[in-house]
């Protein structure tokens, strides 16, 4: 195993960890490289800005606004050069319906067809410490196979917003031991009513989730009161 294979599997290993990231930068800053010390500074950059802007409240600092510049700059020359290796032939990103975005100087948040993450997502995750699946395509079968699979429990949020799923997707979601991990949960526009209102205000989900989005589905004021009890202001509804 090389440097950079280890190092990688230390940051695979501890995601929500800064302190491997930055070593792994330093690794890629003494390669003397020009693309990949790029990608040291943009790492430590991300990180940094992971740091301060959860806790910012007031106008926005200049500091931050100087990380949000440099991130810009770096992402705009240098993205696809750094998303190559997981976009070639065989690797998670090969298909054009696939795309990844940068957190925390590594690939955090992908989109994807729920059957290519199905397919792919051994891989993905040996490749980057994805966090969060915002999926493109789908049916409600492969939903039902995604969130009842092992490899959903490696996310901490999902994504399955604007697909058509119905009331079946809440089913699924409540009844899953693999989204005990999950943070975030997005169900927006899936023609969602009552009955899964009352399916997710009964689940555990109401204790685990610190956000849940249900805006554009079909719930009475009955269904929204359900869900306002249960989840109070970690939900979003419309209306």
């Amino acid at each position: 195993m090389t440097d950079d294979d280890a190092l990688l599997r230390s940051v695979l290993a501890h995601p929500e960890d800064d302190l491997p990231r930055l070593v792994y930068a330093d690794y890629l800053e003494e390669t003397g490289d020009a693309v990949q010390i790029k990608r040291a500074e943009f790492i430590r950059v991300q990180c940094e800005l992971a740091r301060i802007e959860p806790a910012h409240t007031g106008p926005v600092a200049e500091s931050s606004l100087a990380l949000r510049t440099r991130e810009r700059i770096l992402q705009s020359e240098y993205r696809e050069a750094w998303l190559a290796p997981l976009r070639r032939r065989g690797e998670p990103l090969f298909s054009p319906s696939c795309h990844g975005h940068f957190r925390r100087g590594f690939v955090e948040i992908v989109w994807m067809p729920a059957r290519q993450f199905l397919w792919k997502s051994e891989l993905l995750f040996d490749r980057a410490p994805v966090r969060e699946l915002r999926v493109t395509l789908t049916t409600v079968d492969e939903v039902a196979e995604l969130i009842n699979g092992p490899q959903v429990a490696r996310l901490e949020a999902l994504d399955l917003s604007d697909h058509k799923l119905g009331d079946r997707a809440a089913f699924e979601a409540v009844r899953s031991p693999s989204l005990r991990n999950l943070h975030h949960l997005r169900l927006k526009a899936c023609g969602l009513t009552d009955v899964a209102a009352i399916d997710l205000a009964e689940s555990t989900l109401a204790r685990t989730l610190h956000s849940l989005d249900l805006q554009w589905n079909q719930f009475s004021e009955t269904g929204k009161k359900i869900l306002r009890a249960a989840f109070a202001d970690r939900v979003a509804l419309d209306g």
